[in-house]
């Protein structure tokens, strides 16, 4: 059935309409202008000119991310960036003060920042803080009062630090159980004698003689136990790089509970006078008792020299009394210059020791005359935070028959430091026959009315060994 006339016009209106409105749509967006290219046309896009067809606005300020300026280029846009100019993709800000850690000032270049930095003006990288007052030790200006504390810890410090090695295992297993040493006298049997009495015959009888003075590690190594029977020893095992000395630690040990043990063994032949020497060169020697290191002597590192005497340019040792570690270094520079170095330290973080600096005229050793071959001698005396420091030259005092006052003053300049900052001038007084500590504000105090108590102390744990050194 036919439709109509006014339905068929009318769906034929609707049609052409519709026909030329996509038309018209379609003509619009072809024509719309798009500079980026990023599919968004210019008059909507918040980036006209840099492609962003995401159209990310972080700040929410109306300019697309892509556009805004980022001046460090670390991805991280200038309006949001607590560190413009310097890169900082991860915008830490530890102190929450709006500025970025990477641009946070470090006005003395030590590497710490200043808002953490317990010393901003003054390089202070580990921070130390003797008096924990929040100011670093490098610009804290202390009282004399201070001052003087800190000389009488540190003093203190340094005897517990004695005492530590005094009262430890390792000494008293050496001057107690094998020595038998006390009130300055040996006991009426010691037992290293004992131990000592067939080693060298039972250890050394095989080899060869000629081949020189050496330890001949590789033909004498291996494991030994001691016979409490006959004080002879026995080879149970042998080695090339490792000998071990089994035996009882004192008289009254029923079985071989100590292991004496030398291994990282090196050596150097030596020629002098004729004679061959085989000298070590490096070297591992521990004595552990019940399976606990009491003792230890470690050779890290020896040069010898290559003149006629042989005299080392260079000596690292360390020996272990538990608790406490004795290094040695010492080490000749340009010429007949050598610098020494001992160092005391506990497993309780105590440390003292001295340090020394000495330009011979000669490398003559047999001939040295102290008083005219000493060219130059400084000294480094360390107490824990505290150190007594020789500025000036003490060989010139050495030569000297009588020096003056002033001589005396001048020549031997020592100062008191604590933390490495002078505190007190150390000056003579010849007429009173006393040093005096002259603190910063020109007060000044018997060095010894310091010193002597410390002394005292430690010559009381001497005796014990020893006996009484001096009289009332």
């Amino acid at each position: 059935m036919k439709q109509p006339l006014q339905f068929t016009l009318r769906w034929g209106i609707y049609l052409i309409c519709s026909v030329l409105i996509i038309q018209s749509c379609i003509h619009e967006k072809e024509e719309e202008p798009d500079d980026d290219g990023d599919g968004v046309a210019n008059a909507i896009d918040i980036c006209p000119d840099i492609p962003n067809s995401d159209q990310a606005d972080d700040d929410g300020d109306g300019i697309g991310d892509a556009c805004e300026d980022d001046t460090d280029e670390d991805g991280v846009i200038d309006d949001l960036d607590n560190c413009p100019t310097t890169p900082n993709a991860d915008q830490a800000d530890a102190n929450d003060d709006g500025i970025g850690d990477a641009c946070e000032g470090d006005e003395d270049g030590d590497g710490v920042l200043n808002f953490l930095d317990n010393c901003p003006d003054v390089a202070n990288p580990d921070q130390a803080d003797f008096d924990g007052d929040g100011i670093g030790d490098s610009c804290d200006e202390t009282l004399v009062a201070e001052d003087q504390e800190h000389i009488d810890s540190a003093l203190d410090m340094t005897f517990n630090c004695i005492r530590s090695l005094k009262n430890g295992d390792g000494l008293d297993l050496i001057m107690e159980d094998m020595l038998s040493f006390s009130d300055g006298e040996f006991g009426e049997v010691v037992w290293i004698d004992a131990i000592m009495e067939n080693l060298s015959s039972d250890l050394f009888d095989n080899l060869e003689e000629g081949d020189g003075l050496g330890l001949y590690l590789n033909d004498i190594g291996g494991v030994y136990e001691f016979n409490d029977s006959d004080s002879t020893w026995e080879q149970t095992s042998t080695s090339k790089t490792r000998l071990e000395l089994q035996f009882p630690s004192s008289e009254k040990s029923s079985s071989n509970n100590a292991s004496l043990i030398l291994d990282n063994y090196a050596e150097e032949d030596i020629s002098y006078d004729g004679d061959t020497y085989h000298l070590p060169t490096s070297a591992a020697l521990s004595l552990t008792v019940d399976g606990t290191e009491l003792m230890g002597i470690f050779i890290n590192d020896i040069v010898y020299g290559k003149g006629e005497l042989p005299i080392p340019t260079k000596v690292d040792i360390e020996v272990y009394i538990n608790p406490t570690t004795i290094h040695v270094v010492v080490e000749k520079g340009d010429k007949n210059n050598y610098a020494a170095d001992l160092n005391i330290s506990g497993d309780d973080g105590c440390s003292f020791g001295v340090g020394l600096e000495v330009e011979l005229a000669h490398d003559d050793f047999e001939n040295i005359n102290i008083e005219e071959d000493v060219e130059s001698l400084t000294v480094e005396v360390r107490l824990q935070h505290m150190s007594i420091v020789t500025m000036s030259d003490l060989a010139t005092i050495l030569s000297l028959d009588d020096p003056s006052e002033s001589q005396i003053n001048e020549l031997m300049d020592l100062d008191i430091l604590i933390n490495n900052f002078k505190v007190a001038d150390v000056e003579f007084n010849q007429s009173e026959d006393e040093l005096y500590l002259i603190f910063k504000d020109e007060s000044k105090e018997d060095a010894f009315s310091y010193f002597e108590h410390f002394f005292e102390d430690v010559l009381g744990l001497v005796e014990d060994y020893t006996g009484e050194l001096f009289g009332d």
